[in-house]
């Protein structure tokens, strides 16, 4: 029996990671016998939409570093873990993980750190504390995963002999029956979801809408997921919301019921890892716009969606515009998505995890 300790976020609230947590500790307990899974959440209490201050991220990452240590402590008393894997998300969080990874080495502990943000190849060019702490943290692992290989491939030259690249999982037990796309399906609703946030590309979404909402009265925006009132109210006073429906934070089946109704989804954030929500729509057949960040460059490759530039209005508005007066290449982009999501299986991945853990 192997004993796999998870240090990482556990929902709520729900986000790209804690899914991922949820996800990996069912499937286990549910199917694998030679496996024993325990975790050490390290969710925050509040969420970037509940108005999340850096004296909050500060405090509270203080508290959770406390909690943490004391927790893996006692983990390792009890439940004696063969391998300890650890997400992290970066920026503060690296000051817990390199505790923790501390802690790990002292008592000869194997350990993984499951980097779950894509800004890595940037940061390892820089000299800055964040840039510090994350190869402090190398340093100190025994094996560095990645979701993507712009990430996996910047750590090659000082690194190789520790890393690995596994995309991110997916299971579709409780997604609807995808809606496969055709020429007399279309639903003409672009959706968004994720949580309702700057860094998310909403006002650079926004302003593209603005601009073809004009030529395309017949089709409509939805966002999906919480958002600050504070944040709606000034994205109210400086855009144009005409022609966009605020859903608002929906349970996961609620959201994916949605999604299955679109027929585009889109989602133009600044920075991602690996989001699932981009598999989730691919399994769904939804025809996809996405910006060039993180792993969803390789996810969409082979024609499986359109990527554009992060932060660009005017490749947002040219990739809808063109999927808008292409039905065919609407419904094609769709049905590659759909045929591709099968790599990310659980099944799959949950294979290359395990060759990682019993080695």
């Amino acid at each position: 029996m192997k004993k796999i300790l998870l240090i990482t976020p556990f929902p709520p609230p729900m986000g790209g990671i804690s899914n991922w947590s949820k996800l990996i500790y069912e499937y286990i307990n549910d199917n694998e016998k030679e496996i024993e899974v325990r975790y050490i959440n390290t969710a925050p209490k509040k969420r970037a939409t509940e108005g999340r201050t850096i004296f909050n991220r500060i405090f509270n990452g203080f508290l959770s570093i406390l909690k943490t240590t004391k927790k893996l402590k006692k983990e390792l008393k009890t439940f004696k873990p063969d391998v300890v894997h650890i997400n992290t998300s970066g920026s503060l969080a690296l000051f817990r993980d390199n505790a923790v990874l501390k802690i790990l080495k002292r008592n000869n502990i194997k350990n993984i750190l499951h980097l779950r943000f894509g800004r890595v190849p940037e940061l390892l060019k820089q000299d800055k504390l964040e840039s510090k702490l994350l190869r402090k943290a190398f340093k100190l692992t025994d094996n560095i995963l990645s979701i993507d290989s712009k990430t996996y491939n910047s750590l090659l030259d000082d690194y190789s002999t520790k890393s690995s690249i596994i995309p991110n999982p997916f299971i579709s037990t409780n997604m609807p029956e995808p809606t496969i796309l055709n020429k007399d399906n279309l639903s003409y609703t672009i959706t968004y979801l994720g949580w309702v946030v700057k860094t998310k590309g909403i006002e650079e979404l926004i302003s593209a809408w603005s601009i073809l909402y004009k030529k395309y009265p017949n089709w409509k925006l939805q966002i999906v997921g919480p958002y600050d009132k504070n944040y709606f109210e000034y994205l109210f006073d400086n855009f144009s919301l005409e022609g966009i429906d605020f859903v608002g934070e929906k349970s996961h089946d609620e959201a994916m019921n949605i999604v299955n109704k679109s027929s585009i989804f889109t989602l133009p954030s600044h920075t991602e890892g690996f989001p699932n929500v981009i598999v989730e729509a691919m399994y769904l057949g939804k025809a996809i716009v996405a910006t060039d960040v993180g792993a969803i460059p390789e996810m969409l490759e082979n024609n499986c969606g359109i990527v554009v530039k992060s932060k660009s209005i005017d490749e947002l508005v040219d990739a809808f515009e063109k999927i808008i007066n292409d039905n065919d290449l609407l419904c094609q982009l769709g049905h590659n998505a759909k045929e591709k999501s099968s790599v990310y299986s659980v099944e799959n991945v949950m294979e290359q995890y395990k060759k990682i853990w019993f080695e």
